[in-house]
Parts: structure tokens; C-alpha cells; sequence
């Protein structure tokens, strides 16, 4: 299984290019930065690890997301072939160990496969590509830790068990939204010891039946109540981060925003699911007796939703949710006795068929991320030679995304060159005020000193085929010569520097 998914994951990214694609201008700029501070700035990690985690706790609480990435810039620098190998490899660890948790809850080979295909090929597959989302890395704890649960539970191993709450617990300090999975847990092993019972009086033993569980419950229960008070103390929940839970939504809004998910990224799962329970509908007596299932997967997805109430569920977004989708709709219904005959022979050709259609939109994201990569890397690259061969100043226009300006900031930085300036359309003012959410020295004249575009050699901006573009800058063209790299655009002043070759970027196949 290993090979298979290995084969799956990297012939997806290396035919679709994103696995050689270069930095974006989301989140990568994380990592120029880190290396730079570290290898030029010789920051220790220790000091590097600390200063970063106190920032990001005024927001998030994510610290061993935060620590092991500064790790892997410590050890990887700046190259990004290495971290997508790495992204790719968190992808293969969560496939293979959903697969095994399939084999371990009675699922068949096939019905395995299916369980970690349908959990994580989808728009939600952005994650095998991009390398700032923490899904990739806490799926896969997710699914180590589930794992070695289930084999506690179903084979009696307490060291599973032991080795299941320690994966828990880094899990809940990886990501938030991860947290929430611990209650579907509990409920788990208390579902384990009446998975065959289904009338309320064959519940009268269940506390004997728990017998033995209980530290496990407790020690999820304590895990839990940690991340939350941690969360509390640490970081507070006004206006927490990317959830924005400063204000409530009301059910109407609500609504809209739960609508507008399914009839976007979620949509596939949303048709298919539509056929999936018009099948199970025709045992209606048999399905009533799976109300412990739907409760948990009741207590898997409802948590992810109302966390996502205002950002909505979308790519990264729909993980770890499209997980206990697949548990319910392949785990579960594939190994229940009643579907049997022609209905399951169309049940199963309709897991497929979700299969091939979010496979179809995975590779419509991936071609983009692409070209997205290749058109960025490619600017930057010109930049740099143009740097290191003339005395120039680079005007970068990318705000409101001050992740493209920092990307350049940085990426300069690390070539050796301190020559980028920015651009603020609200103002029409250049200075070197790299991120508006930087608080800069007041007195700090040579960052707010205003500059005259006529000092300006090369501008870089965004056009219309990148999905960041909201505007073109109002400058005067008239003496630069425009380029466009792929979804990138670049103006060179005329008759100050030679033009150099501008590369070529193959074309967003479905732009």
C-alpha cells in the first residue's frame, strides 16, 4: 500500500508540475524569512522558535506547527523542492495510515483504499501542494493517532493506546481546528463496546463494558480541557485568528455561508451524498439502526462546521471533515449487511464517480498552483539577475497581499540586495514600508521617506491572470517597457538597463 500511495501522490504532482513549481507568494514567504534571519541574521533556533511563537500566540495557537517549520528552514533553508517532498510525504503518511484504520474497523481492501482517497483528493488537495497549511501534517497525526486507538481498541494493545494520546496531544498544539476531533474520539470508544447493539436496554451494561477504558477517556478528556484553557490564557478568543469569533452569525447568515460552501468546493460531495442517501432511504428499517453512527458523524463534522461558520468550508477548509465523511459513507455503509445486490453496485459506482469528478477539480487547482509558482519564481529570478548585474531599485505593487511584498523583501534579501521599495495605492505614496501590519520606528525616516517614481528602475505587479489581482497601480508607464510572466508583470525603465530575456511560463491550462 505504501508504493501504491506513494505512486498516486508523487505521479500527481510531478506530472501536474506543482512538485517543481517554485515559491507562491502565500505563506512561502514564511520561510525566506526564517532562513534569512537565521543564516544571514545568525539567529540561533532557539531564539528564532521563541520569537516566533510568542508573535503567533497573540493570534493562533499552533506552537509545534510553528516550532517544526522553523526546524525544517533551520536544516532546509529556503529550498522549496525539498519542502514540497516533504508536503508529499505527510500526504502519503495520512493515506496509508486511513487505510490502515479502514483495515482495523473491518473495512475491506478495496473499501480502504476508497476511505483515503475520498478523504483527501478534492479541492481539499490543495494541501499536497501548498506549503503553509497545517492540514497535511495534522491529518496525518490524526490518522497515526486514530490508528494506533482503533488497535488498542479492536486488539487490546494499551501501549496503542498510550502511543494514540501522546499523537493527540501534538495534534491539538499543530492546529485548532484538530482540537475538535477529540469529543468524536471519546464517543468512539464508548461506540466500540456497543457497536452491535442498537436497542436502548442492551445498554444497560455499558459501564461494565468500559471497564478498563475509562483512563483513556479521562486522558482525552484531559488533553482536551488543556488545549482549551491553553487557548484561553494564551491567546483568548476576540477576534482568534483566522475563526474571527468576535462576532456571532445568525442563523441566516449562517445558512448563507453553509449554502455557498456546498455550491462551491463542497458540491461534489453534496450531489453524490444526495445519491448515496436516496440508496440507503430503500432500508429505511435498517437504517434507523445506525444511530450511533450518524451520532458520530454528527460529533466529527459539526464542530468543523460552526468553526468555519463565517470563513466557510473550502479547500484546506473541508479537511479534516471530507475524513469522517469517508469513515460514514465508505467505512461504515460498505461493510453494512443490507446494502447488498445491484444497489450497492450503484452505491459503489457513485464513490467512484466522486472520486473521478474531485479528481478533475484537483487537478484543475494544481495546474494553477503551477503556473502561479512557475510565474513568481520566474520574476524573481529576473529580478535577481537584474540586481546583481545593474544598481537598480525594485518597485513591488502587491499590497493589499503583503505576502507578495514580504516574498520579494525577503527573497532579495537572502541574494544579498536591499533595493525594494512599495507601492500604496489608497495614499499613491512609495517608501519602504514593506508590511502595513509591521509597527515600524516613527523615527524612522529612511523607511517613511517618500520617493519619486522617477528613482524607480524595475515594477512588479500582479495582472489579471493571477487570482490575487484586484487592480492595476496607477503609475505612469510611459517610460518602462511591460513584460508579462505568466500571472506576473514586470515594467523595465527604458534606456536606464538593458532588457534582459524575459522567460517563458507554460500557460494555466484551464485559466
Amino acid at each position: 500500500m505504501l508504493l501504491f500511495f506513494a505512486i498516486v501522490v508523487f505521479g500527481i504532482l510531478c506530472a501536474t508540475g506543482t512538485l517543481t513549481s517554485g515559491i507562491h507568494m502565500v505563506d512561502d514567504h514564511e520561510l525566506l524569512e526564517w532562513s534569512y534571519d537565521m543564516r544571514i541574521e545568525g539567529t540561533s533556533l532557539v531564539m528564532m522558535i521563541e520569537k516566533v511563537v510568542q508573535e503567533d500566540s497573540s493570534i493562533r495557537f499552533r506552537p509545534l506547527y510553528i516550532a517544526l517549520r522553523i526546524l525544517e528552514a533551520y536544516v532546509f533553508g529556503s529550498d522549496m523542492l525539498v519542502f514540497s517532498i516533504i508536503n508529499a510525504i505527510e500526504i502519503i503518511g495520512t493515506m496509508l495510515f486511513l487505510y490502515y484504520c479502514g483495515r482495523v474497523m473491518g473495512a475491506g481492501k478495496l473499501s480502504s483504499v476508497l476511505f483515503a482517497l475520498v478523504s483527501l483528493m478534492g479541492y481539499q488537495s490543495v494541501v499536497w501542494w501548498k506549503l503553509g497549511p497545517q492540514e497535511s501534517f495534522g491529518c496525518m497525526l490524526f490518522a497515526i493517532g486514530f490508528y494506533f486507538m482503533l488497535k488498542w481498541l479492536y486488539n487490546g494493545r494499551i501501549s496503542g493506546g498510550i502511543i494514540s494520546l501522546v499523537i493527540f496531544f501534538l495534534m491539538c498544539n499543530y492546529k485548532e481546528s484538530f482540537i475538535m476531533l477529540l469529543p468524536f474520539c471519546g464517543l468512539y470508544v464508548i461506540y466500540s463496546v456497543t457497536e452491535n447493539k442498537n436497542k436502548l436496554s442492551e445498554f444497560n451494561d455499558i459501564f461494565i463494558r468500559l471497564k478498563g477504558k475509562y483512563w483513556y477517556i479521562v486522558g482525552l478528556a484531559g488533553i482536551f480541557i488543556y488545549a482549551i484553557i491553553a487557548i484561553l490564557l494564551v491567546v483568548g478568543l476576540t477576534s482568534y485568528g483566522g475563526f474571527d469569533v468576535k462576532e456571532s452569525l445568525s442563523v441566516r447568515e449562517y445558512l448563507s455561508v453553509l449554502a455557498n460552501s456546498f455550491n462551491g468546493d463542497l458540491k461534489w460531495y453534496k450531489w453524490f451524498t444526495l445519491l448515496f442517501i436516496a440508496i440507503l432511504l430503500t432500508f429505511w428499517d435498517e437504517l434507523k439502526k445506525l444511530w450511533k453512527e450518524w451520532l458520530l458523524l454528527f460529533a466529527f463534522l459539526a464542530p468543523q462546521f460552526a468553526l468555519y461558520a463565517q470563513t466557510g468550508i473550502a479547500e484546506r477548509y473541508m479537511l479534516p471533515s471530507t475524513i469522517g465523511y469517508a469513515w460514514f459513507f465508505i467505512v461504515v455503509i460498505l461493510k453494512w449487511k443490507p446494502l447488498t445486490g445491484k444497489r450497492k453496485m450503484v452505491y459503489a459506482a457513485g464513490l467512484i464517480l466522486l472520486i473521478l469528478a474531485n479528481a478533475r477539480g484537483m487537478i484543475i487547482e494544481a495546474d494553477y498552483f503551477r503556473y502561479r509558482g512557475e510565474s513568481v519564481t520566474r520574476m524573481l529570478e529576473t529580478v535577481e539577475r537584474l540586481s546583481d548585474e545593474n544598481d537598480i531599485k525594485i518597485l513591488s505593487c502587491f499590497r493589499p497581499n503583503e505576502e507578495g511584498n514580504l516574498t520579494v523583501y525577503y527573497w532579495q534579501l537572502l541574494e544579498g540586495h536591499d533595493n525594494v521599495y512599495y507601492w500604496t495605492e489608497a495614499s499613491q505614496e512609495i517608501n519602504r514600508v514593506c508590511d502595513i501590519n509591521i509597527h515600524y520606528d516613527p523615527n524612522d525616516t529612511e523607511v517613511f521617506e517618500i520617493h519619486d517614481l522617477n528613482e524607480i528602475d524595475v515594477i512588479l505587479m500582479y495582472n489579471q491572470n493571477d487570482r490575487h489581482y484586484c487592480y492595476e497601480p496607477s503609475l505612469d508607464a510611459s517610460d518602462f517597457e511591460i513584460f508579462d510572466i505568466g500571472s506576473m508583470t514586470m515594467w523595465i525603465r527604458k534606456g536606464r538597463i538593458s532588457i534582459p530575456q524575459i522567460p517563458d511560463v507554460k500557460n494555466y491550462i484551464y485559466g
